[in-house]
């Protein structure tokens, strides 16, 4: 099993064209997000994050300007959790504007997607990571899969990623979680 550390490095060892990740958690407790979450959710005059992700929003521009491509699904159910509505507001758009292609699908209880797969990461259509979160939101561990099981996961991928709408358009058609709907 590997941890948060161990997972960037293989996956970061490991993407040459192409990586995916698949993120299906109502809630993710990551310690990147800093005090913003709280932030977005206490204060409604906040206009946006203060944890400096220039580092991270210039990798995403380095290597979409060099032809290596991010790409993030994100399945949601509605409504919205409160962080999937800050993910959408704070995080989303910044990452949309440095290069990173993230597409938006809803999923319904006849779909069950969402229920069916956990997040995982596809790299270069090849390499398979799955992901572990505990019980409040925090990353618990990553493992390697492989032969029929990660051919499954990028066929979920594939699959997702051909009904899912580019986070912009879906954002836009749906004004009803904006953050200042919210808040008046």
């Amino acid at each position: 099993m590997m941890n948060l550390a161990e997972m960037a490095t293989y996956l970061r060892e490991r993407h040459t064209f192409d990586l995916t990740r698949v993120e299906t958690l109502p809630y993710y407790n990551a310690d990147s997000d800093g005090e913003d979450y709280r932030r977005f959710l206490t204060d409604p005059k906040a206009t946006g994050p203060t944890v400096d992700k220039s580092g991270w929003l210039a990798t995403l521009r380095s290597d979409t300007d060099g032809h290596k491509r991010w790409r993030r699904v994100r399945l949601v159910r509605d409504p919205l959790t409160d962080y999937e509505r800050y993910s959408c507001t704070w995080g989303y758009p910044d990452n949309v504007a440095a290069g990173e292609d993230v597409r938006i699908l809803q999923v319904t209880d006849e779909s069950r997607l969402d229920q069916l797969v956990g997040d995982f990461f596809v790299v270069d259509n090849e390499h398979v990571v799955l992901t572990y979160y505990d019980a409040a939101g925090r990353h618990a561990g990553a493992e390697v899969v492989d032969g029929r099981e990660s051919a499954a996961l990028i066929a979920v991928r594939d699959l997702a990623w051909g009904r899912a709408v580019p986070f912009t358009d879906w954002w836009n058609a749906h004004p009803e979680y904006s953050r200042a709907r919210q808040v008046a």
